[in-house]
């Protein structure tokens, strides 16, 4: 008996510190700071993975007590309505947005612009967020799976130089959806990646992939021709095309050349305020060409 309690013992001290060992390499550490919850990661990066709201704009801080937000946890904000404007500018450090993590926040209303050091944006990312109606796609990561399917509001998407795939169901059911920039770069499109989407019409380049993926689905597309002024290469120049410029001034976007070609309307050969002023001065009707 003697001997049979101290195995049994035993056992339960190797159970004890067996579980003990499991909650601390299984269970992340939660911490607060300034309203926002994160898990510590490697290198002094932390993990986004809950905000206290209190703000009708939800800006992604770029330090957390000294610990640098890399991504943006999945589901962490999925089904949130308490907030209608997302602001990535802050977010420096920022690469990684995971599964769902804004899935059906249909109260983010109005343009969207997901930021150039985007590196990863994972499935259904913005799924379900009915209100955006303006895609700028600044990162080069490829477009995920589902990852604007059912944005029931939006209008308009331009990608940016350096995206290489859309994936499927990336737009589906987007049925407002009318205009689609589509650079050089891209070189994979899903066949279902704008499945219902029945006023899409693709703007591409002579000869692109996008152009022989619209002719093979029958989606309408129109070829882009370069127009000075016309910086994101929509075929129109309105106030778009001066926040172009405005926004690769202060760095939060980088221009492709083609894009460049087009905002160097005074031809000094580089981009700056004063090529957006010009644009201005022309919507203005104060000056009638460049």
């Amino acid at each position: 008996m003697k001997k049979a309690s101290i195995v049994f013992v035993s056992l339960l001290l190797i159970c004890i510190i067996t579980a003990a060992t499991a909650t601390q390499v299984f269970a992340d550490t939660i911490f607060t700071a300034d309203g926002f919850s994160y898990t510590q990661m490697y290198d002094n990066y932390s993990s986004l993975c809950g905000w206290d709201g209190g703000s009708d704009t939800l800006s992604i801080p770029n330090k957390l007590n000294n610990t640098k937000v890399k991504e943006i946890a999945g589901w962490t904000f999925s089904g949130r309505t308490d907030f209608s404007k997302l602001d990535f500018s802050k977010a420096d450090y920022l690469d990684t947005i995971e599964n769902m993590s804004f899935k059906n926040c249909s109260s983010i209303a109005g343009a969207l612009t997901i930021p150039a050091q985007i590196k990863s944006l994972g499935l259904g990312a913005f799924q379900g967020c009915s209100s955006i109606d303006t895609l700028f796609y600044n990162s080069t990561a490829s477009v995920a799976e589902q990852a604007f399917y059912q944005c029931s509001s939006l209008k308009s998407v331009v990608l940016a130089d350096g995206v290489s795939s859309i994936e499927r169901l990336a737009f589906a059911k987007c049925d407002l959806l009318e205009f689609v920039r589509i650079p050089e770069s891209v070189t994979s499109i899903n066949e279902y990646a704008f499945k219902d989407c029945p006023n899409a019409v693709i703007k591409c380049y002579r000869d692109s992939y996008a152009q022989q993926f619209a002719i093979d689905n029958g989606i309408s597309y129109d070829l882009i021709n370069l127009k000075l002024g016309d910086v994101n290469l929509d075929g129109v120049i309105n106030i778009n095309d001066v926040t172009y410029i405005q926004m690769h001034d202060v760095q939060l976007i980088t221009l492709g050349e083609l894009e460049k070609k087009a905002a160097d309307v005074n031809r000094d050969g580089e981009i700056t305020i004063r090529d957006a002023t010009l644009i201005q001065m022309y919507l203005a009707n104060i000056i009638t060409e460049f």
